[in-house]
């Protein structure tokens, strides 16, 4: 059991399907960007967070001069899956060490592409290797730029590629300001067959 941390309360995550991120321009606050990954908790699940990229006119990945000039990759609230809230900073900083961008990972890439440690999945049982990477990209499409993850999963899978587009954790509260993982889900397409796949890893 460990204490229900900014770091903890990312791992809570549930995420609700969503396809690969078209551009969002309805937040005055960010202005247009990119949605890579919808993320709720099956705590307060009316409340979703929304991890986001941004892409040039050429779709490729922006860099942040916020963040060491690293590619873009940050978070905002949906409460009741509506309106904009900005994330806590302490909340912030516990989402950027679970979802640690690998910022040389982009270096000399045309399209500004990255990786991203899935930390949290250190918390379930998984075959994805000892160190799970999600790819973001920014890519041309017939109706514009769309931004989207990437990950390859373990031989019980057979090691297909998908786009991930959710990723459901489910926690259960152990006291005031505990909580223990008791499984994670990531969703999304197989990049070869097109179907979707739906993985569930639980808790150690």
């Amino acid at each position: 059991m460990r204490a229900w941390s900014a770091s903890a309360v990312f791992l809570l995550m549930l995420a609700a399907p969503v396809c690969a991120g078209k551009v969002v321009t309805g937040i005055a606050e960010l202005g247009p960007h990119y949605k890579v990954l919808a993320i709720e908790k099956n705590i307060h699940p009316q409340n979703q967070m929304v991890a986001y990229t941004r892409l040039d006119q050429q779709c490729r990945v922006q860099r942040d001069p916020k963040q060491a000039n690293a590619p873009v990759l940050d978070f905002y609230w949906l409460m009741d899956h509506a309106r904009y809230k900005p994330v806590n900073v302490l909340i912030r900083r516990g989402i950027r060490k679970r979802f640690l961008i690998e910022t040389a990972s982009a270096q000399n890439r045309a399209d500004g592409s990255f990786s991203v440690r899935l930390n949290e999945l250190d918390e379930v049982d998984n075959d994805l290797g000892a160190a799970p990477r999600l790819w973001v990209r920014g890519r041309r499409t017939a109706r514009g730029c769309v931004a989207e993850a990437s990950i390859t999963l373990g031989p019980s899978n057979n090691n297909a590629v998908i786009r991930l587009d959710s990723i459901y954790s489910e926690a259960e509260l152990k006291g005031l300001f505990s909580a223990k993982v008791k499984l994670i889900t990531l969703k999304g397409v197989d990049l070869k067959t097109g179907k979707p796949v739906v993985r569930v890893y639980r808790a150690k």
